[in-house]
C-alpha cells in the first residue's frame, strides 16, 4: 500500500483514505471562476474517509455544504496560500452543515467578502456536529460571525486559528457540550471576541487573545454551566475584557472559572460577573489570579473587577482571591480595584489593589460579602448596612442614606483599621465587636473627617485614636 504526507494528519495509509485534490473536480483557483460546484463535488466524494486538498489559490464559493459527510479532513497550504473567497452578493455561509462528524478544517483561510454581501453570513456555521476539529484556519471580514456552532455540537475543538474583522463575533458556541477553545486569535470583530452563549457546558477556554473587538473579548452568557476562561489575553475592548453575565429571566450560569488571565485597558471593567436581570441567577464562580489593570478607558467609575446582581437577581458563592487590580497609567482611569455590588457568600482575599483612582475595594453588597487581607485594600462604603474589612482604611459615605456598619474580629495581632467620614449628609455608625470596652461598642460619626484609628490585639480591638469620632 502507498503512503503520502498528509498536511492535516501525519502519514496516511493510501490504501484505507481517499486523497482527492479539488482540481481533480475542476476547480481552476484564478480568483475569478466560481469553484464552489467542483469543491463540493471533491467534498461529496470523500465522505467516509477521505481528504480533500486545495491548493495554494485563490477559489472563489458561495456555500460549501457538509451535511451528512463524516470522516474526512479539508487542507489547504496553509493561511493566506490557500483562500476561499466568498462570491459577491453570494448572502450564504461560506461553509454550513448538519448532523455530520469527524471533519478536520485545516491550512486555509476563509475571506467572507463583507463588502459584497446584503445580510449576516457567517465563514462557518455548524449545527449538531460531532467530533469537529479546526486547527490552523483564519476566518475574516465575515458580515455574520467567523465560526458559529450550534444546536448540540459536542466534542468540538477550535485551536491556533485566527478570526479576524467578522461583524459579528469571533467564534460563537451555541448550546454545545464539550468544547475547546485554545491558542486563537481574535480580534477587532463587530461584538465579541469569542461567545459562550445559551445552555452551553463544559467549555475550556484558554489561551486566547481578544483585543480591539467592539463588545468584550470572553462574553460567557445565557445558562451556560462549567466553562473555565483561563490563561486568556482581553486587551482594549469596547466594553469588558471578560464578561460573565445572565441576562435571561429565569435561568442560572453556574461554576465559572475566570483564573490567571490579563485584561487590561479595556473602556469598562476588566472582568465582570453580574446576574443583570431580575429572575436570573450567577453562582459558584470563581476569579483567581488574574491581572486586570488600566481598565476604565471610557472613564464610567468602573472597575477591574465587578461582582453584582440586580435587584431581584441572584449572585452568590463567588470567590475573588489573588488578583492584581491596579492603575499604573500616567492618567489612570481604573476607578476601583474591585467593585462588590448585591452578592451573597463572596470572598474577597488577598488581591493587590493599590493605584486605583478612587478606592482599592467598594463593597455595598449590604453584608454579603467577607472581605480579607488585600494589599491596598481601601474601601468606601455607602450601603446602609455593610460589613467592614478588617483592615486598611474604610471610608463612609452617608450621602443616600446612613451607613451602619459592623467591623468584626481582626486576622493577625497589629491589624490596625481607620475608619474615616468622608461624606456627611447622614450620621453614621459603626457596630465594633470584641472592643475593649463592651462588645459590641458603637462608634458615631456624625461629620466629615470624623476619624477612628484601631488596633487588633488578637482578642479585642482598642481605640488608638478619635478625632471627632465619639464611642
Amino acid at each position: 500500500m502507498g503512503r503520502v504526507r498528509s498536511v492535516a494528519s501525519g502519514w496516511i495509509d493510501t490504501g484505507t483514505i481517499k486523497v482527492t485534490h479539488v482540481h481533480d473536480f475542476g476547480a481552476i483557483g484564478d480568483g475569478v471562476t466560481d469553484d464552489t460546484t467542483a469543491i463540493q463535488a471533491a467534498i461529496d466524494s470523500a465522505d467516509g474517509g477521505g481528504e480533500v486538498r486545495l491548493g495554494p489559490h485563490t477559489y472563489i464559493v458561495k456555500n460549501l455544504s457538509f451535511s451528512g459527510i463524516d470522516n474526512i479532513s479539508f487542507v489547504g497550504h496553509g493561511i493566506r496560500a490557500s483562500i476561499l473567497k466568498l462570491a459577491d452578493s453570494a448572502d450564504v455561509d461560506v461553509f454550513s452543515g448538519d448532523a455530520f462528524e469527524y471533519l478536520t478544517l485545516r491550512g486555509f483561510t476563509i475571506d467572507g467578502n463583507r463588502a459584497n454581501q446584503a445580510v449576516d453570513v457567517h465563514g462557518i456555521d455548524f449545527e449538531n456536529a460531532g467530533r469537529l476539529l479546526i486547527r490552523g484556519i483564519s476566518v475574516e471580514k465575515c458580515d455574520g460571525s467567523g465560526c458559529r456552532i450550534a444546536a448540540t455540537g459536542s466534542q468540538i475543538i477550535i485551536s491556533n486559528s485566527i478570526f479576524e474583522s467578522n461583524d459579528l463575533r469571533g467564534i460563537h458556541i451555541v448550546g454545545s457540550t464539550f468544547v475547546t477553545i485554545q491558542g486563537n486569535t481574535c480580534p477587532s470583530n463587530g461584538l465579541d471576541g469569542i461567545d459562550i452563549d445559551a445552555f452551553s457546558q463544559n467549555v475550556s477556554v484558554s489561551g486566547n487573545i481578544c483585543n480591539g473587538n467592539t463588545r468584550s473579548g470572553i462574553f460567557v452568557e445565557e445558562d451556560c454551566n462549567d466553562v473555565s476562561v483561563v490563561g486568556n489575553v482581553c486587551i482594549s475592548n469596547k466594553s469588558h475584557g471578560i464578561n460573565v453575565n445572565e441576562q435571561t429571566d429565569g435561568q442560572t450560569t453556574e461554576r465559572i472559572s475566570v483564573v490567571g488571565n490579563v485584561c487590561r485597558k479595556n473602556d469598562d471593567h476588566g472582568i465582570r460577573v453580574v446576574a443583570n436581570v431580575s429572575g436570573t441567577t450567577i453562582r459558584d464562580v470563581t476569579v483567581v489570579g488574574n491581572v486586570s489593570m488600566d481598565n476604565d478607558q471610557d472613564g464610567g467609575g468602573l472597575a477591574g473587577i465587578r461582582v453584582h446582581g440586580v435587584a431581584g437577581a441572584t449572585c452568590e458563592n463567588v470567590v475573588v482571591v489573588g488578583n492584581r487590580c491596579g492603575d499604573r497609567q500616567d492618567k489612570p482611569t481604573q476607578d476601583y480595584g474591585i467593585d462588590i455590588g448585591t452578592v451573597v457568600d463572596c470572598l474577597i482575599d488577598g488581591n493587590d489593589v493599590n493605584d486605583n483612582v478612587t478606592a482599592g475595594i467598594r463593597d455595598t453588597s449590604s453584608g454579603g460579602t467577607i472581605i480579607g487581607k488585600n494589599s491596598g485594600s481601601d474601601e468606601t462604603l455607602t450601603a446602609a448596612s455593610p460589613t467592614l474589612q478588617f483592615w486598611g482604611t474604610s471610608s463612609l459615605d452617608s450621602t443616600s442614606n446612613a451607613v451602619g456598619g459592623t467591623l468584626g474580629s481582626g486576622s493577625e495581632i497589629g491589624d490596625t483599621k481607620i475608619i474615616v467620614m468622608t461624606e456627611a449628609s447622614n450620621s453614621s455608625t459603626v457596630s465594633v465587636t470584641n472592643h475593649e470596652t463592651s462588645d459590641p461598642e458603637i462608634i458615631t460619626f456624625a461629620a466629615v473627617d470624623d476619624t477612628a484609628v484601631l488596633l487588633w490585639t488578637g482578642t479585642e480591638w482598642i481605640t488608638i485614636k478619635l478625632s471627632g469620632a465619639t464611642v
